[in-house]
């Protein structure tokens, strides 16, 4: 009776605690998955006709942001995207919310945190968000203080660059060659982009490495279609998807594992240089070098690797989508050419030839760049997120 007894109350107990741990994982599904999808109370939902919020939204952005601010006549309204609901604020309180100092990354408005939970950081392959996550400032710190310094100290080699890859992607000219050519530019302008930053970044050999320009292209491709993908994907099956049913997903682990082949051996001749105290700064080309030096400067240690690619996914994503509808804008307005080429051609001969000084003296290509994002630009939100509710002036 006593044994059966003891039996009977241990069954209780294992039943109470399967119960407790059943409620808790319940509770974590829901915080995790549930509760980031229900939208803000107090502003209203925008959808399309015949479709609910996310697929209005995944489907069809530009016409359900339109639709709020038509709705809304143009005021505060929310969508609803794949990582939950995001607010939309009317462009006037632009300028407000960029001019407050208060909504800096540890008071509020977080840049980096949103742009890399946006793009699944924890999930395997996803190193350069994942770098854009941990290390901010020591990758701002190199981005500002070296990278941006040595692309002016670089003007002529990115130059005579520029023209060697021109040549080698764009059908050559002859003289008994009349015939016009069709060019696909977006991989042009990838090859372009993918070999210049790479210059700046690695040095020459590197730039030239065909199996390393591969990894640089592709990587930045596959890597945001994973994030798209995921994103139309049900939070529940992401994890399943992006490790067995994703080809992008599989794409980026094999591109990050072939990344970390090639970069782990230039990482470790920089620290066996340092440790030697033979390594100087270098002005040009060494972004790695430079992220060793910010991990002592930081006292943390920083994934070089992951880091890498975050500079390669911001180098050739955003230039090469700019440098593309430049390019198109050109061809749509070719009156622009004459007066573009008119002013490259004064600036060099009063620099003699390409100096750190020619960019800020082009002020016409200035304009028209500015114009052409203007037109058509690559983001439509500040990818910002805050940690509070913020009062905006009315």
């Amino acid at each position: 009776m006593s044994l059966a007894l003891d039996v009977i109350t241990d069954s209780r107990v294992l039943v109470r605690l399967a119960l407790l741990g059943a409620i808790f994982v319940l509770f974590r599904i829901y915080k995790s998955l549930i509760a980031p999808t229900k939208p803000w109370p107090n502003f209203p939902v925008i959808k399309l006709d015949g479709l609910d919020a996310a697929t209005s939204w995944t489907e069809h952005a530009l016409e359900t942001i339109f639709r709020g601010r038509e709705a809304t006549n143009d005021g505060f309204f929310q969508i609803i995207t794949g990582n939950g609901p995001k607010i939309v604020a009317p462009n006037r309180f632009l300028e407000e919310i960029k001019a407050n100092k208060d909504l800096d990354a540890q008071k509020g408005l977080d840049a980096q945190k949103a742009f890399s939970t946006e793009h699944f950081w924890t999930y395997s392959g996803m190193i350069g968000f994942k770098a854009m996550r941990n290390y901010p400032e020591p990758i701002r710190h190199v981005v500002r203080g070296k990278v941006n310094a040595a692309m002016l100290a670089m003007t002529k080699e990115l130059a005579a660059e520029a023209v060697a890859v021109i040549d080698a992607s764009m059908p050559s000219k002859d003289a008994a060659d009349d015939e016009w050519h069709s060019v696909s530019m977006q991989p042009v302008c990838e090859e372009i982009v993918a070999r210049l930053s790479t210059l700046l970044f690695l040095g020459r050999d590197a730039c030239r490495d065909r199996e390393w320009l591969d990894v640089v292209r592709t990587y930045t491709f596959n890597a945001f279609r994973t994030s798209a993908r995921l994103r139309a994907c049900s939070p529940i099956w992401r994890p399943l998807a992006h490790r067995f049913w994703f080809s992008e997903s599989k794409m980026v682990r094999k591109q990050c594992a072939h990344a970390d082949m090639m970069i782990k051996p230039m990482i470790e001749k920089r620290q066996k240089l340092i440790a030697a105290g033979e390594y100087k700064s270098l002005k040009v080309g060494d972004t790695l070098g430079w992220l060793l030096e910010a991990s002592q400067r930081f006292g943390k240690y920083i994934d070089c690797v992951g880091s890498q690619m975050l500079l390669t996914l911001g180098a050739v994503h955003n230039t090469t989508e700019t440098m593309n509808v430049a390019v198109l804008d050109i061809c749509k307005n070719p009156d622009v050419v004459q007066p573009l080429r008119n002013e490259i051609v004064r600036v060099l001969k009063e620099e003699g030839g390409w100096t750190k000084n020619v960019f800020s003296k082009l002020h016409l290509m200035d304009s028209f760049l500015k114009e052409s994002q203007r037109m058509l630009p690559n983001n439509i939100g500040m990818s910002s997120a805050l940690h509070d509710f913020y009062p905006v002036a009315h």
